[in-house]
């Protein structure tokens, strides 16, 4: 059987990668104590949903933007590539042609 090493390894029945499994459990964590929390039941629901909407997305979603990746990027990867890109002072240089 052929080893594919460009990918993550995974952990749980060849489905999920430690990545996937962290973020779905810090997930279920925070809808655990988000629950726990005196407000009203409507803003409990939309809360826990957004928080495993957005757990989710960043565990199974991948963008296939760049050419050498063959299986994609995840999510989160791109976010702090981008978060990193945006933060890099960039300088502008002007030079001038002679002619």
């Amino acid at each position: 059987m052929p080893l594919d090493i460009t990918g993550e390894e995974k952990m749980i029945g060849g489905v999920l990668s430690l990545r996937q499994i962290a973020y779905l459990g810090a997930a279920f964590v925070a809808v655990f104590f988000f629950s726990l929390l005196s407000i009203p039941v409507a803003l409990i629901v939309l809360g826990d949903l957004l928080i495993l909407v957005v757990a989710v997305t960043l565990a199974f979603i991948k963008i296939d933007q760049f050419p050498n990746v063959s299986t994609g990027i995840s999510l989160d990867k791109y976010i702090l590539l981008w978060l990193r890109f945006r933060k890099l002072q960039k300088t502008y240089c002007l030079e001038e042609l002679n002619e």
